[in-house]
């Protein structure tokens, strides 16, 4: 779900960013090197709105996960209570419980992977804020001092926003997961643990 306040932060600082280029000519007088670098700082904004936007959801289905897996945790403890105490063995040959250990894995890979997913957003969002204070520290200079050389931040630009691009697409949220018997680890995470 989209963060109005945010998304309305980020579009009021990019129509700063135009404005700025608009009506002060001597910002625009610094030459195609400025525009190029108010460009990418354009970009910057937008994509870094967009990596928080999905950490945001990453982190809420996480939540969501973990609550599932807590509720068919105590499913099989209740089945187990029920049966009588079972080994896995015995307890895999009951529907209920071998359905809720085989889901319990399956979200088990979902936490994981959506654990790293996490920790690659920040790090993304550390990155491309990082890199915009870079960028606007150098268009400062730039407009003061027109003939510097840019070639080095634009292709380290080039570089992190290529790079976090697939972190700005909800596609990279999608897992293909193996099909998985139950695990025996999640039985005595239950049970031992």
């Amino acid at each position: 779900m989209i963060d109005h306040v945010k998304f309305k932060r980020a579009l009021l600082i990019s129509a700063l960013l135009v404005a700025n280029t608009v009506f002060h000519p001597v910002v625009s007088s610094a030459g195609p090197d400025a525009d190029e670098i108010r460009e990418k700082m354009t970009e910057i904004v937008f994509l870094r709105e967009k990596v928080k936007q999905n950490k945001s959801l990453a982190v809420k289905i996480l939540v969501k996960l973990k609550d599932q897996k807590s509720r068919l945790s105590e499913e099989v403890k209740a089945e187990h209570s029920r049966l009588g105490r079972i080994s896995f063995e015995e307890g895999i040959q009951t529907p209920r419980i071998f359905y809720n250990l085989k889901l319990m894995g399956k979200i088990d890979l979902y936490i994981s992977r959506l654990d790293e997913k996490i920790t690659l957003f920040e790090e993304g969002q550390e990155e491309l804020s990082f890199i915009y204070r870079e960028a606007d520290d150098l268009l400062k200079i730039v407009e003061a001092v027109k003939d510097i050389e840019l070639d080095q931040l634009m292709s380290q630009m080039d570089h992190i926003l290529k790079k976090q691009r697939g972190a700005g697409n909800r596609a990279c949220l999608d897992f293909i997961l193996d099909e998985q018997g139950p695990d025996r680890k999640i039985w005595t995470e239950i049970f031992d643990g």
